[in-house]
């Protein structure tokens, strides 16, 4: 298998690679050049000028011959063969090359299965000495192969806005602008599609740079239609977002994210209250999960390890890859100290050498060891790296420059043998294609380090195809700006990335959660399953990330549960260990959820700040009955995030439901005397506070807190008339048992968005209660039939509160079994849903909300 889009690579039956040949380049460029014809045959006369042009014929043949029989001896008999005395070639079968391949598969109109053969330009940055001719043969074919490709994924692009799947279509617009990147056409394209998909800051910054290149190479301004085109972009106003308020966002949280269809329900982790990192730009522990939290594993991308106090608890056989420190004095190579970390760690991952902390992590601690000023040297910023993380083996390095060169060097350390493990040979790597010394510099690693595991064949299982250095420079911009929740930000480098290398599974994968916390969860599944076709070329731990994204998506719980179990037991003690957490309390089984917390400390690297933990373990507590501890857990999350106010939920609901209406009033009253726009506004917190009260038989308290809660949505309507605050307003009309003011806000809501399902429930439940039996029987058969994506469950379990309230407590019941199975999941709010109040007093139905584990 000869490989000359991008990076060249020689590989023999036997799957060895022939480096013979690939260290000797005119051989080479004769090989790829009889390669790129297969079962065509070329005259010895015509390819002496393209090889020996300084030899005279007799010399020129000479040489001609010596290199076919070097290439015979080195590739096998029957690969390459002669037709009479003057003409030889590549026999066909014989030698599978990717160029060939790749016009083979443009010839037969299968361009998505061509562009992902091309990783780059034909023998990319490869060059013959003293073979002019060859090198004019050879920059005509990467621009005639280029060519091809531009066409083709604009082709793809195209046909993915018709199939309606924008994401992709952005994405194969971006390679087609990477490959063509002085086609206006393609352009307009791409910035077209960029606005129609509200990326409309992202389309003018393109413009910008293109016409920034065009003027300083060319001298000239993009054409008339394209700076028409852009001005009308720019004079776009943004549309307003649909909201989606979902079953159960009693408390007025931000739930879910805008999503992409109107109607379309809440994920099915809609109850989550946004954490502080989200909101003032700091870094998030774990890449991404549900869209209101936005916390997902993925691979190399994942987040924290549950750090240990002292060195005598760290654990020996967990590996910490700190970033490479940067000594080149150019800030513009920072990146590929990052990369360096990140492929060693995929290696480790691979090999399984080890339990490896994932790159955010590194990243994180990092940060925070940078922050530490009185670390002065560097054993004691390793060793802070590894109480951070709790890895008792530490891998440090950094890279220098020399002349038109890189020099990495590296070691490992036994932090707590207080030891040197090993010192790396130094790798040295051309400035201009670092990733060839960053995988070496993986393979020596993973030599060094095999002997301390119980590994020892690691290259084969460790053996991956890097992707090219701009892929890769692209995905880790995406995953910097990822830590900081600028999803937007992270997309467009993931993109980049992904049209830079279409075989890099990765950046798909990381758009796909990126999207998903952008609530754009169409979009999101799309790329999921492009993704799935390169399954092979994932790691295990990746794998187990696509497998809970996809859990997710089906709304398979037990499935998502089982992919997140298997990644905590790839990295033992991460953050992993929180999503089976999460994933246990929705399957209801939150003793489980709260034994994994407990092994996690908050209040170290990535989780610090971040409100996701705190929800889970008051949640979790609050589902046992135990409010004493559950205010417990939310007064430290207070403590530790005093400038949050979304902690103030997890308190004000342990203090409704231990009845303390005093300590309640008082929180309540500090909120109110501090407006504010952002979650929880004042009604919200009301609304919490009174549903609970109602739940734990607090009835005039509750009566009280409903009222107040209804008269601040009243008030606040003059001057607040968005979609989420009507929805708010409404629900807490029917919090409050106003079903007529209820009813009258909800058929002006279904009015303006017929398809939503959770504005159709409410309207069957409203028709429920007054005794319309047939109206909400129409509605739950509506429900029943209702055919949308990304449900999970929710238009079953208001079918479940329809039945509850017609008095059949039987088909009630199954229907929320069946809800639970679709997607649905359990929580702490259930037990204050005022529609199930008519089963609580029927065994089957106790018996399903009776915690499990």
């Amino acid at each position: 298998r000869l490989q000359t889009l991008g990076s060249l690579d020689l590989v023999g039956s036997d799957g060895g690679e022939i480096r013979s040949v690939l260290a000797q380049p005119k051989r080479l460029a004769l090989l790829s050049y009889l390669a790129l014809s297969p079962g065509s045959f070329h005259r010895r006369d015509k390819l002496l000028p393209l090889f020996w042009p300084e030899s005279d014929e007799e010399h020129a043949r000479a040489s001609l011959r010596q290199a076919v029989a070097y290439l015979r001896r080195s590739m096998g008999a029957g690969v390459l063969v002669n037709r009479g005395e003057e003409e030889v070639g590549i026999a066909e079968g014989t030698l599978w090359c990717d160029a060939a391949e790749f016009q083979a598969r443009i010839t037969g109109g299968d361009a998505a299965s061509a562009m992902s053969l091309y990783r780059g330009d034909l023998m990319e940055g490869f060059f013959v000495v003293e073979a002019p001719e060859f090198e004019y043969w050879l920059a005509g074919e990467r621009t005639r192969l280029r060519g091809f490709a531009a066409t083709s994924a604009l082709a793809l692009s195209q046909t993915s806005e018709d199939a309606g799947d924008t994401t992709t279509a952005l994405l194969w617009g971006n390679r087609a602008l990477t490959l063509a990147p002085d086609d206006e056409g393609t352009l307009r394209r791409l910035l077209s599609l960029m606005a129609r998909a509200d990326d409309r800051v992202g389309a003018v910054r393109l413009y910008e740079g293109f016409a920034r290149r065009l003027k300083e190479e060319y001298e000239m301004e993009p054409a008339p239609q394209t700076r028409e085109l852009v001005a009308e972009i720019r004079s776009q106003v943004a549309a307003p977002s649909q909201s989606n308020k979902g079953r159960h966002d009693t408390d007025g949280s931000p739930g879910e994210a805008a999503v992409e269809a109107t109607g379309q329900p809440a994920p099915p982790w809609s109850d989550d209250a946004r954490p502080a990192s989200l909101r003032r730009g700091r870094r998030v522990g774990y890449l991404a999960g549900a869209a209101a939290v936005a916390v997902l594993v993925v691979a190399g991308l994942t987040a924290l390890i549950s750090p240990t106090s002292t060195e005598s608890e760290l654990a020996p056989h967990r590996i910490v890859i700190a970033p490479f420190e940067n000594r080149t004095g150019d800030a513009t190579l920072n990146v590929i100290g990052i990369m360096a970390a990140d492929w060693i760690i995929q290696g480790i991952s691979r090999a399984e050498l080890g339990e490896v902390v994932p790159i955010t992590a590194a990243l994180a601690s990092r940060t925070h060891v940078a922050g530490l000023t009185y670390l002065t040297d560097s054993s004691a910023r390793i060793r802070e790296m590894a109480r951070e993380t709790g890895a008792g083996t530490v891998v440090s390095g950094s890279y220098y420059s020399q002349g038109d060169s890189l020099l990495f060097h590296a070691r490992i350390t036994d932090v707590a043998g207080g030891r040197v493990i090993a010192v790396i040979e130094t790798v040295g790597a051309p400035v201009s294609s670092p990733l060839e010394g960053i995988d070496l510099l993986r393979t020596r690693m993973l030599a060094a380090l095999a002997p301390l595991s119980d590994r020892r064949e690691t290259h084969a299982r460790a053996a991956t195809q890097p992707p090219t250095y701009e892929a890769y420079a692209a995905y880790i911009a995406g995953m910097e700006a990822f830590v900081l929740f600028d999803m937007a930000e992270s997309l467009r480098h993931f993109e980049r990335s992904a049209s830079a290398d279409s075989n890099y599974p990765m950046p798909l994968l990381a758009s796909a959660i990126a999207l998903l916390n952008m609530g754009r969860l169409h979009s999101a599944d799309s790329l999921a399953r492009i993704v799935e076709q390169s399954r092979d070329a994932l790691g295990p731990f990746e794998t187990a990330t696509l497998d809970m994204f996809q859990g997710w998506m089906r709304g398979d719980n037990v499935a998502a549960y089982d992919a997140v179990v298997r990644q905590a037991r790839l990295a033992p003690g991460s953050i992993a260990h929180y999503q089976v957490a999460e994933q246990a309390r929705r399957l209801n089984r939150p003793a489980e959820a709260l034994r994994i917390l407990r092994e996690i400390d908050p209040e170290r690297g990535e989780l610090r700040g971040w409100i996701p933990y705190w929800r889970e373990a008051t949640a979790a507590h609050h589902m046992l009955g135990n409010y004493r501890q559950e205010l417990r857990e939310a007064r430290r999350a207070r403590t530790l995030n005093p400038n949050h106010p979304a902690v103030l939920v997890l308190e004000v609901r342990a203090l409704a439901a231990m009845g303390r209406s005093r300590d309640l009033n008082r929180l309540l009253e500090e909120r109110v005397a501090n407006p504010s726009t952002k979650w929880p506004v004042p009604g919200a917190l009301m609304q919490i506070a009174a549903v609970e009260f109602h739940a734990h038989g607090h009835q005039e308290a509750a009566a009280a807190l409903h009222g107040r809660a209804v008269d601040w949505y009243q008030a606040v309507r003059l001057t607040e008339t968005t979609v989420d605050h009507r929805r708010a307003h409404a629900r807490a009309l029917y919090s409050a048992r106003r079903w007529a003011e209820a009813e009258t806000l909800f058929r002006q809501l279904a009015g303006e968005q017929p398809g939503d399902v959770h504005l159709q429930g409410y309207l069957g439940t409203l028709a429920a209660r007054r005794g319309d039996r047939s109206r909400a029987e129409l509605i739950s058969g509506w429900l029943a039939e209702v055919r949308q994506p990304y449900l999970w469950g929710s238009n079953t379990y208001w079918r479940a509160c329809i039945a509850s309230l017609l008095g059949e407590q039987e088909l009630a019941v199954g229907l929320l079994r069946d809800s639970f199975s679709q997607g649905y999941h359990h929580g702490p709010l259930l037990h204050t849903d005022i529609d199930l109040e008519p089963l609580h007093g029927y065994p089957p139905f106790r018996e399903l909300m009776r915690p499990k584990g």
